[in-house]
């Protein structure tokens, strides 16, 4: 908006369909029909598309926002992975949101920008909740799970709305073979009734009918405990919680459902993690299970604390406590005086919680903590 003796006026930008309203400070604006290059701060330009009209007391100057000639120098992405190597199961975590671009406020480029995900894995399929695709994505933070071992290259496309700018980014994962990572002995099957039947060559044979008594033994750093497929374990008290750093995986070996593990009376949490005020666990993987609750009062199928650790494909029914994450560790750290300390970077993907709470006033709880970063894909919570 500018006077015929072309003084300026500040105002803000506002979009009107293809076109957008800008207010900004104008320079070099005049009354004369010939166009004049309007500039901005912040390096975008402003270029006139129709002449000003001379209407007594104010002419008005109609503009469109142009992309600027260096476009891809306009957005920067900034990409900041959780990690670039790891076994499989995989959980890669991406924040991207240092990105900047021009046009946009810092602090806003979060909201505005469009980021779209290509995480290099077309094989993984599609969703089960909603029939899309697992190997893209959408938003300034996202993630994905990888299986398979390999290398793989990630690229984030980012575009401006404001500007129509548009750049592209990428890095590299290695995804580690479980197979090789976890050879011989450091594989630890076991089956209640010693049928081994799909046990990876080289394992160390277990058998035991104790659910707590193998995960106390068994569950190590660098060791994968797996549960013989279609059996099942009644658990009457809680393992020990689980204090060492991985990469470790609680999981499954064989053919057929899930190996299901039953709450009985005395139950408290069927798998936990150490509490942030003793120890910090990461890097663990909890998979292919099935957990009962049984409607034991004080059963929880999971609970979680530390860094790094990724619930998935676990079903979870007739629990008052599905998957928590403990804040224990946050009321000790506040107590001495101390900065708190969040659970981070944890993933709950293709997991199931259902029938959640005795049918009784007051219900149960699906999922619940104190967490600072978490992927949830592919999930299902009801009653």
């Amino acid at each position: 908006e500018a006077s015929p003796g072309g003084s300026t006026t500040a105002r803000t930008a506002r979009c009107v369909g293809q076109h957008y309203h800008y207010g900004g400070r104008l320079e070099a604006c005049s009354a004369s029909p010939r166009p004049s290059i309007l500039r901005r701060t912040r390096k975008a330009q402003l270029v006139q598309q129709r002449q000003i009209l001379n209407l007594a007391p104010l002419a008005f100057c109609v503009i469109s926002l142009m992309p600027c000639p260096n476009a891809a120098a306009q957005i920067h992405i900034d990409i900041v992975p959780n990690k670039t190597k790891d076994v499989a199961p995989f959980k890669l975590f991406v924040d991207a949101s240092g990105t900047t671009a021009a046009e946009v406020e810092d602090a806003w480029a979060f909201h505005d920008l469009h980021y779209v995900w290509d995480f290099g894995d077309p094989s993984s399929g599609t969703w089960a909740t909603n029939g899309k695709s697992r190997n893209s994505g959408f938003g300034a933070t996202y993630g994905h799970v990888f299986d398979r071992p390999g290398k793989y290259t990630v690229t984030l496309t980012v575009s401006n709305p404001l500007t129509g700018d548009t750049a592209t980014d990428s890095f590299s994962i290695n995804v580690e073979d479980p197979g090789k990572c976890f050879a011989g002995e450091n594989t630890i099957c076991v089956s209640p009734n010693g049928d081994f039947s799909g046990a990876p060559g080289g394992a160390l044979l277990v058998t035991d009918n104790d659910f707590a008594s193998a995960i106390d033994t068994y569950a190590k750093s660098g060791k994968r405990v797996l549960f013989r497929r279609g059996e099942q374990w009644r658990i009457s008290r809680s393992p020990a919680r689980i204090v060492e750093d991985g990469p470790s995986v609680i999981g499954a070996f064989g053919k057929g459902p899930k190996p299901k593990l039953v709450a009985e009376v005395g139950c408290g949490a069927i798998l936990s993690f150490s509490e942030m005020k003793r120890n910090v666990t990461k890097n663990w993987r909890v998979m292919d299970l099935e957990i009962d609750g049984n409607w034991v009062e004080t059963a929880t199928a999971i609970r979680l604390c530390g860094h790094d650790q990724l619930v998935y494909r676990v079903d979870c029914s007739r629990v008052n406590g599905g998957i928590s994450f403990s804040e224990s560790g946050l009321r000790f750290q506040w107590d001495k005086g101390q900065r708190p300390l969040l659970n981070s970077d944890l993933g709950i993907v293709d997991c199931t919680v259902s029938n959640i709470g005795k049918p009784s006033p007051g219900g149960g709880v699906g999922i619940y903590g104190a967490t600072d970063g978490i992927l949830l894909l592919g999930s299902t919570l009801h009653d």
